[in-house]
């Protein structure tokens, strides 16, 4: 929406209808932007912390790793970690 010309001042104050529409799109507009930024904190949260294996699902090793699949699933304190950060996130 980098192009999106907004109406002026004045036909927002001539035409209700369209000032109550602009009004409403810079709400979701905001909302969007906000949901983005957590969005990307959760993503952060999610990719903090793996398991080690080649396949790790949360955060593959950047050079050696262990075979086998993704044992992140079985360990708990790590998935209460992710969890909380989690909840403190969507909390905000």
């Amino acid at each position: 929406m980098n192009d999106f010309v907004w109406p002026s001042d004045v036909d927002r104050a001539e035409n209700e209808e369209l000032n109550r529409v602009c009004e409403y799109l810079e709400e979701v507009l905001d909302e969007h932007e906000t949901l983005t930024g957590k969005f990307q904190r959760l993503n952060d949260v999610w990719r903090a912390d793996g398991c080690g294996s080649n396949s790790c699902m949360m955060k593959p090793p950047e050079s050696v790793g262990n075979n086998g699949g993704c044992r992140c699933y079985e360990n708990r304190s790590l998935m209460m970690s992710v969890t909380q950060r989690v909840n403190a996130i969507l909390n905000q």
